[in-house]
């Protein structure tokens, strides 16, 4: 994490201090030793705490090994009504098959009005451009993830096969997908502002251009637990920065609460904490 911005130096600077006194594994980076190519006024650089996978492996290998214990995978089957028993619940599909099931547990991300008319969070729009493959990467210290202090802020990674991803100018969320004139002007800022960053990357060209959306709380915490008037669907809605975190620990809980046992950090996650 780093700022371009000298009234920002501080609040950096006390971020670094706290996470450095809870034994995070940081570097305070400014001006004076800055291994980047960008103009940075003050940064992070965070050690041996983070990982990079690819979501798309990541979910086939989550079912495969889930479908090795037992797991009925359907896929492209869409549900279209539920109907609500005092002990179980019968989903009905497109194809007019019913499931009856004694717990539905709901993990549609923001995609919730099947299942109830609450708004559980506020939904966002963002832009992302990957690269073809680079020949170097000069001024980017060893490959770093990188984000900026801005709000909303802008990510940057690269990938196993030398390309670069820069993702951000994140506005609120935007119902047409097909407004190509608002998504070619952010991808048109995130290109630009990505070549003005590493100007020593001659090679930079854009390959794919995409937006998708996501989902936001106040507090920045998902909703995990039963609904509040059917104790027999539930929630597992990994929203807020740490979304993939959160579904893990969902999953965790959801099966203890399954077999009876109720893991006290699911008061973190309760649906209906912002009703009062």
């Amino acid at each position: 994490m780093y700022t371009a911005k000298k009234d920002e130096i501080n609040a950096i600077k006390i971020e670094y201090d706290y996470r450095k006194n809870n034994n995070f594994d940081v570097e305070y980076i400014n001006e004076d030793n800055n291994k980047f190519s960008f103009d940075l006024k003050a940064g992070i650089l965070s050690k041996n705490g983070g990982a990079e996978i690819d979501p798309y492996k990541f979910t086939h290998e989550l079912l495969n090994i889930s479908q090795n214990n037992g797991l009925k995978v359907y896929e492209n089957t869409e549900i279209i009504d539920l109907k609500y028993y005092k002990d179980y619940i019968e989903v009905i599909t497109e194809f007019g098959n019913i499931v009856k099931a004694k717990k539905v547990i709901v993990a549609t991300g923001y995609n919730t009005k099947l299942f109830t008319n609450r708004n559980f969070a506020t939904k966002t729009t963002t832009f992302n451009i990957a690269t073809k493959p680079v020949k170097n990467f000069d001024g980017w210290y060893e490959k770093v993830l990188i984000r900026d202090n801005c709000d909303p802020y802008n990510y940057l990674r690269t990938t196993f096969d030398n390309r670069i991803i820069i993702g951000g100018e994140d506005v609120d969320f935007v119902p047409d997908i097909f407004d190509e004139q608002l998504a070619n002007k952010k991808y048109d800022i995130l290109e630009n502002r990505l070549k003005n960053m590493f100007n020593n990357i001659k090679d930079i060209e854009v390959d794919h251009k995409y937006c998708g959306t996501f989902a936001s709380t106040l507090d920045n915490l998902g909703f995990i637990g039963e609904d509040t008037k059917h104790n027999n669907l539930w929630y597992n809605l990994g929203y807020g920065a740490n979304g993939i975190l959160f579904v893990i620990l969902g999953g965790m809980m959801l099966s203890k609460l399954y077999h009876g046992e109720k893991d006290k950090d699911m008061r973190l996650f309760k649906v209906d904490r912002f009703d009062n």
